[in-house]
């Protein structure tokens, strides 16, 4: 008979690994659909920032939650590896940092025009 807590984790270990799955999934697909869409002519890029804002608010409403209790929770019951959990924050804070409002990187990648115009005016 198992034990009431084992089932427990168990379950929530499952629950995380397929959070995380749905995590690669809106990492991947949100991307190709943003830039898809113009290169096909399906829809201008200023009609798509509504798409643009809604990647942000999906990586600090939602991946992160659940990507750092996904990595806890693996940590905790699973692998007990240091060195995946690290591995696991690091991505976790790339992702804060990216889509943070006012980060650095978010800024930055904000600005790539204006960097690209700045680059062509020099040469």
């Amino acid at each position: 008979m198992k034990r009431p807590l084992a089932t427990w984790q168990s379950q929530l270990l499952k629950a995380s690994n397929w959070a995380s799955l749905l995590c690669v999934v809106d990492c991947t697909v949100l991307p190709v659909v943003t830039v898809g869409f113009p290169l096909l002519g399906m829809a201008a890029p200023s009609s798509l920032e509504w798409l643009h804002e809604l990647g942000h608010a999906i990586a600090l409403g939602f991946v992160l939650p659940v990507g750092g209790s996904a990595t806890l929770l693996n940590y905790l019951y699973a692998h007990r590896q240091r060195s995946i959990a690290a591995l696991g924050c690091a991505g976790l804070g790339l992702v804060a940092a990216a889509n943070a409002p006012h980060s650095a990187l978010h800024l930055a990648h904000h600005q790539w025009p204006l960097l690209y115009s700045l680059l062509d005016a020099i040469h």
